[in-house]
Order: structure tokens, then sequence, then C-alpha cells
């Protein structure tokens, strides 16, 4: 297709007679649906359109999220004790659970008021948030103290 475009479009236009880039998208538009796609094709023995036409039981349509979430970003943070993560400089805070651990991610990189916590399925099972410091200031977390007396040890109390 590109060096059919190349051959019989690109290099046989007068660029100097297009107005601006409109002319040239309603001009280009049109050569695409008079001549390359009702011409015969050399190697299919059919017009491109008549490939599509027979062929459009083929084409998968997805929705639009579906396509979105094809382009995610994909990243690995390990989790701080105070369960935010960071990304490009931007803190995000993490459900407890997964303090001190490495989660895989996915965002937009050009939006990032939200992204998304992964399972080992790469599947989403989880949303985090970025950080609201004064919020996050005062979460209780749980402490890991250590408990002598499941160890058989003594105490001092």
């Amino acid at each position: 297709m590109f060096r059919t475009i190349k051959d019989n479009y690109v290099n046989c236009t007068d660029w100097n007679s297009f107005e601006d880039l409109k002319d040239l998208n309603e001009q280009f538009s049109i050569y695409l649906n008079k001549e390359y796609q009702n011409k015969i094709h050399s190697v299919i023995k059919t017009t491109p359109r008549q490939r599509y036409k027979e062929e459009i039981n083929l084409i998968k349509y997805k929705l639009p999220e579906e396509i979105e979430k094809s382009f995610l970003h994909r990243v690995t943070r390990k989790v701080r004790k105070d369960a935010t993560i960071s990304i490009n400089s931007i803190y995000f805070e993490v459900p407890q659970e997964y303090i001190s651990q490495r989660i895989k991610l996915r965002y937009m990189p050009d939006d990032l008021s939200e992204i998304y916590i992964l399972n080992e399925d790469n599947e989403i099972i989880n949303t985090a948030y970025q950080l609201k410091k004064v919020d996050n200031s005062k979460i209780k977390r749980k402490r890991n103290r250590l408990d002598y007396t499941q160890i058989g040890g003594k105490t001092n109390v």
C-alpha cells in the first residue's frame, strides 16, 4: 500500500497546488476512495475494497475501554512503609496490604490521576490515587512487633 501511494500519489502530486492541509486531506481522500481502493491488486487479485467486504466478519471490534487499557504503561514498584509508591516524581497511596512488597502497576502517562495494581495474572485488582499528604499522615498503620511469647522466650515486664 505505502509503495503504491508513494509511486502513484506522492510522487505525482503538485504540492504547491494545495492551499492548506484541509485541501490536501480532501484530495488524498478522493485518491484513496476513487483510485486506490478500486484498482485490482496484483497479489490479492481483487480490489482492496472488495477484499475488505469479503472478510468483514474477521474484523474484531473492541470497546473503547479495552482499547484504552492496551495503551497503559507498565512499571513495577516497591511499596514504602507509609503505603506509597512514586511514578514520575508523583506519589500514590496504595492499600496497606502491599507495604514492603513489589507490585506491578499500569497507568496512562498523560493522566496520572489514578493507577492500577495488577495481580500475578496481570489482571487489575485495585486502584491507587495520588497521595494526599495530610490524610496519609493521619492513618493508623499496623505495626509488626515481635512477640517473644510466641518464640518461647521470657519477657521482663
